[in-house]
């Protein structure tokens, strides 16, 4: 049966100095969340635009709508101010480049050997993991985004994952639907794969009182059991699925509510 729970999460992390960050992740990542309540003044932006790099701008730029450049400038600086946590390295000058499949690394060379990060956000919300281990992935989805989630089932989950959502009662069907997709969004992004692998090419398992285990093929990933998932309700209306190879076995620390 899968797991269904109330908006419970661990938490909030110190924040210490750049050395002591930089260790905590032999303990395993950091998951950095930033709520969007509000819309940005034209003060913040204008202050904080000038962060992003050239090609960072350009794309902030091309974006129509207001709330989606608002979106693409809060998440790109809080994920320069978030990775200066880890380094002394001034927001500004991060540099990173496109590795395949279009995930982002850190290219600045004074950056600490290792250190990575991944990045996901929905309207008003921001998930940022930040990670030294070999694969890490994170998604967030806000609940209702997807007007009939179970019109889905068929065509993105597997046969188990299909039996496991129509066992449960019609009221928490949303909710373990949302935890199945963020996990399967989380862990195509770790294997750095993306919508490259098949969405019923692996099956997850989710029940109260087990750690979250993840079903697939060598062709998929030839060692599942090294995989540790974590699923987190930073609030009600959202949910935020991590993935990473190795690493603890317990809950990620968790900030909330960030500023920038």
């Amino acid at each position: 049966m899968l797991r269904v729970e109330a908006g419970q999460h661990s938490p909030g992390a110190e924040i210490g100095e750049p050395a002591e960050m930089l260790a905590q992740l032999d303990r395993g990542p950091h998951l950095w969340l930033l709520s969007l309540d509000q819309d940005l003044d034209a003060a913040w932006i204008a202050d904080h635009e000038p962060l992003l790099s050239k090609d960072e701008r350009a794309r902030y730029r091309r974006y129509v709508r207001a709330e989606d450049r608002e979106l693409f400038l809060a998440a790109h600086v809080f994920v320069r101010k978030t990775l200066s946590h880890y380094a002394s390295i001034e927001p500004a000058a991060w540099r990173f480049i496109t590795a395949d499949r279009g995930r982002p690394e850190i290219a600045h060379g004074e950056a600490p050997k290792g250190l990575r990060f991944n990045l996901a956000h929905t309207a008003s919300m921001v998930a940022l993991l930040v990670h030294h281990v070999d694969d890490a992935g994170v998604d967030i989805e806000h609940l209702g985004n997807v007007a009939d989630p179970m019109s889905m089932v068929p065509t993105v989950f597997t046969e188990a994952e299909h039996q496991a959502l129509t066992a449960l009662d019609q009221e928490h069907q949303e909710v373990a639907f949302y935890r199945l997709w963020t996990l399967k969004e989380a862990f195509m992004k770790a294997t750095g794969k993306g919508m490259a692998m098949p969405l019923q090419a692996f099956s997850f398992t989710d029940t109260a009182g087990s750690p979250i285990r993840v079903t697939c093929g060598p062709e998929i990933e030839p060692e599942p059991e090294a995989w540790r998932f974590t699923v987190h309700r930073p609030s009600p209306r959202f949910v935020v699925a991590t993935a990473y190879r190795g690493g603890a076995a317990g809950r990620l620390p968790v900030v909330r509510n960030m500023t920038i």
